[in-house]
């Protein structure tokens, strides 16, 4: 069969069928393992996906190794982004959230269980077994020639496929070193050690593990830090996994009274499904980090707590993929093929890339840089007034020329820029900052105050800011991640491209936020003169797309 016959719709947007026969030719004639595609907002990448996906069902017919292997998995990296394919109505597709999205079949909602979690019986010992939700959704989700994930599920799920389509590429490496952090705090190890109390465990390691971690965060030196850091890993480990013995027993012993309802066992296990959840959380990842081979850094530390982070995301990476036989990567911001390579380790002679044209108009998507002013730490008292004159100017324009269209975002990179210009621009009225609580559901927060100029500190992914929603969009200062940042200073001296990138990531994918298809538009301004020296020194990362917009006013 024709590859076009795939293809889930009657019309293709421009360069979406040469796409389509690059990706298919590289990974399926030409035998290379994993294929780059860079293609801007608009492009059709969802359809690219499942056309791609659908053409792999015949590459590999008959050769699924396991009955747990899918033909075909599409991973995003959100559950938004999830539900837009899912709502995209591609036939043979189906998908999956995490075990705590299917209520019990078994236990009563009240109980909180989920499959493989806590009270969970197991599939061999649950009665009702054969009508959980759970097993009965990954069923189909494995069996289907497509199946439709997030990141997060597939990272912990440990899903094998045969093809593997990642969207939204850039943020893998990110993702990957942030879900394997682990914080070590007084508060957190005082929470188990009460669920532990009041479940009649004792407090057995309680005393010796606060010591030291009071000791790890007044070392002197970073390497005493991490010296002390790995002996707290060893003691909580061994100390926990004590715990986690005992619960599991318990659990054996009280398995027959839940399953025939007693009120009294299951208060009982539901107490300790809390306790084991906890337990099961510092045990997991801590042996991950004890395992590792990657250098593991201080990301965060106060009095109180420190953070262990691993410096890049690439060992990971390879053990998420070791059953996949063929990968693309899709993302309208993968900014420098080689880096995001080297990021994931990827194998050059099996590689290919290909960047697509804009389908957008460049009229309707101009970045315009304005070079008001260098933006720094210590410029900024002297500057940012310059900054808000300015931003007035702007706003000043547009209303003139786009009446009861001043619906915009300021990317500010902090609060305290954020809540200066609110509070010295004479268009303050009409201007908003959102609080952390607001970012956990920024879809409903930006229908909340859909006539207000949102001023963030931190809104440059995720976001869909179609049509009125937003007609401009201001950088003020160049989002270089902070190198006061332990992390993000070992990072860039690892790597200082990777520095260069990570700030043109956040810069092409902020200016995306306002234009979201080929008939919408807005236009972006940038008025920190940092972001020259970006376009001098890494003009090569920024996608062509982008820079073909950008002019100097």
């Amino acid at each position: 069969m024709s590859i076009e016959q795939y293809f889930p719709f009657k019309e293709y947007y421009p360069y979406q069928l040469e796409a389509i026969f690059k990706i298919n030719t590289s990974l399926f004639n030409n035998n290379k393992k994993f294929f780059i595609l860079e293609a801007p907002t608009g492009s059709g990448k969802s359809a690219i996906a499942y056309t791609i996906g659908m053409q792999a069902i015949n590459e590999f017919i008959n050769n699924k190794e396991e009955e747990d292997q899918s033909n075909c998995i599409i991973c995003t990296k959100t559950k938004n982004l999830q539900m837009q394919y899912i709502t995209s109505g591609f036939k043979n597709t189906e998908h999956i959230w995490s075990s705590t999205n299917y209520p019990c079949a078994y236990f009563e909602e009240e109980w909180n269980v989920h499959y493989g979690r806590g009270m969970c019986l197991g599939a061999q010992h649950c009665p009702k077994s054969n009508i959980c939700k759970y097993l009965i959704q990954k069923n189909r989700f494995t069996k289907a020639k497509i199946g439709i994930t997030n990141y997060h599920y597939f990272f912990n799920a440990r899903t094998k496929a045969n093809v593997l389509v990642l969207d939204e590429a850039h943020s893998i490496d990110k993702t990957l070193c942030d879900v394997h952090e682990i914080e070590f705090s007084e508060k957190l190890i005082k929470l188990i050690y009460d669920k532990l109390k009041r479940n009649s465990y004792g407090n057995d390691g309680e005393t010796e593990i606060i010591k030291l971690l009071k000791k790890t965060v007044k070392s002197k030196t970073e390497n005493e830090t991490l010296n002390n850091l790995h002996n707290l890993m060893d003691i909580m480990v061994t100390t926990f996994d004590i715990f986690e013995s005992k619960i599991k027993e318990e659990f054996d012993d009280i398995k027959d009274a839940l399953i025939h309802g007693s009120t009294k066992a299951l208060k009982r296990g539901s107490d300790l499904s809390s306790v084991q959840k906890s337990l099961n959380l510092f045990i997991n990842k801590i042996n991950d980090c004890q395992n590792s081979t990657t250098q593991w850094v201080i990301s965060k530390q106060d009095e109180k707590s420190i953070s262990l982070k691993p410096i890049n995301g690439m060992e990971f990476f390879k053990l998420m993929i070791v059953d996949v036989k063929k990968i693309l990567f899709m993302s309208a911001t993968i900014c420098g093929f080689n880096q995001f390579s080297q990021e994931l380790n990827l194998d050059k002679s099996k590689t290919d890339t290909l960047e697509t044209p804009a389908t957008i108009p460049v009229v309707n998507r101009r970045i315009l840089v304005t070079n008001t002013g260098y933006l720094t730490y210590k410029t900024r008292t002297a500057v940012l007034p310059l900054f808000i004159k300015k931003i007035d100017e702007l706003i000043d324009k547009l209303t003139t020329n786009w009446t009861n269209k001043m619906r915009g975002i300021i990317h500010t990179i902090s609060y305290a820029n954020a809540n200066e210009i609110v509070k010295k621009s004479k268009y303050k009225k009409q201007m908003i900052v959102p609080e952390n609580h607001d970012l956990l559901d920024v879809d409903k927060f930006m229908k909340n105050n859909i006539n207000k100029i949102i001023v963030s500190p931190s809104i440059l992914e995720g976001i869909d800011l179609k049509g009125d929603f937003s007609r401009f969009q201001i950088f003020i200062k160049v989002p270089f991640a902070s190198l006061g940042d332990n992390w993000v200073k070992k990072r860039m001296e690892s790597n200082k491209d990777w520095y260069a990138r990570d700030t043109i990531l956040k810069i092409v994918q902020g200016a995306g936020r306002s234009i979201r298809s080929k008939d919408d538009w807005a236009h972006t301004f940038i008025l920190d003169s940092n972001i020259n020296r970006l376009f001098r020194d890494y003009q090569y990362m920024f996608p062509k797309w982008f820079l073909e917009a950008v002019s100097f006013i």
